[in-house]
């Protein structure tokens, strides 16, 4: 702590500085979010609705093969980790590739595809080259960076190089609790065939329909994941901006009454020189 009135005033101009940067930078991610969340609430009728028609026309179908329907478990999984693009969301990233580090040990991963400069970044770090990059969702150029990334993914297991697809990303659950997990994108787990009391009229033939909608439910999986994950990141910056916010404001608080105390001391110090050297002149 500065102990003379210079470095004092100094250090709270600092942390006023400090202040309205974190505040700003709050009420951004706020924006975001709120945006991100409405965004993300919106599709979710889309995306889950795509899902349980793939689902249930799967479960309809009898005797139907699709690559993206096994029940056996990827050996040469290709690794998808999605992070941000920047820092200051607390330990959203790192909690992040902790996770996709436990992906690496328990799996044999023949190549990473990385969304977010973080994680190219760390990528980097572990010493592994990835196949494709891509910029986090909501950059300045990462219009349509969803669409990219699932087809990019799709066609990587169509062509055969890698026999699954995993990808770690944060879900967004709620402001405050997002925690990162691991997805299987393909191939999808077979439904169990059933009977049901209503008898589906598939127009096209029932294959016929499931190999055209499977690319676009697959699609809309990871797209989903990936917008997903950039309101948890905002989410996230929004409450480590918030901390750092406050914690500014009350160091400058702190600062404030010092400096308050050391100025009362001076003037009170001033005060009994001048009155003792005035005691001093009228007795001499």
């Amino acid at each position: 702590m500065p102990q003379d009135l210079r470095s004092i005033r100094r250090k709270i101009r600092t942390v006023h500085n400090i202040w309205q940067i974190t505040r700003a930078m709050k009420m951004v991610a706020a924006a975001r979010v709120r945006r991100l969340q409405q965004q993300v609430q919106k599709s979710r009728l889309y995306w889950d609705g795509l899902w349980d028609m793939a689902q249930e026309l799967a479960s309809q179908v009898q005797d139907f093969e699709h690559p993206y329907m096994s029940d056996h478990t990827p050996e040469r999984p290709l690794l998808c980790v999605v992070s941000g693009d920047k820092g200051l969301c607390g330990s959203y990233n790192s909690m992040v590739f902790r996770r996709a580090e436990v992906v690496l040990r328990e799996h044999n991963i023949a190549a990473v595809v990385t969304v977010g400069d973080r994680a190219r970044r760390w990528a980097e770090k572990m010493n592994l080259q990835p196949v494709a990059t891509f910029e986090a969702y909501g950059g300045k150029h990462s219009s349509g960076v969803e669409a990219n990334i699932a087809r990019t993914l799709r066609m990587a297991f169509e062509k055969g190089d890698y026999d699954g697809v995993l990808m770690v990303a944060t879900p967004f659950v709620s402001m405050l609790y997002n925690l990162p997990k691991v997805t299987q994108i393909l191939p999808l787990k077979k439904p169990e065939v059933r009977e049901k009391p209503v008898s589906y009229i598939f127009e096209p033939e029932g294959p016929q329909l499931l190999r055209a909608l499977l690319p676009r439910a697959v699609e809309a999986k990871i797209a989903q994941a990936v917008i997903e994950a950039a309101g948890a990141e905002q989410a996230a910056r929004m409450a480590a901006m918030t901390t750092a916010s406050d914690n500014a404001e009350e160091l400058g608080t702190d600062l404030t009454r010092l400096r308050n105390r050391m100025r009362q001391a001076e003037i009170t110090t001033g005060l009994l020189e001048v009155v003792s050297g005035a005691n001093a002149q009228s007795a001499g």
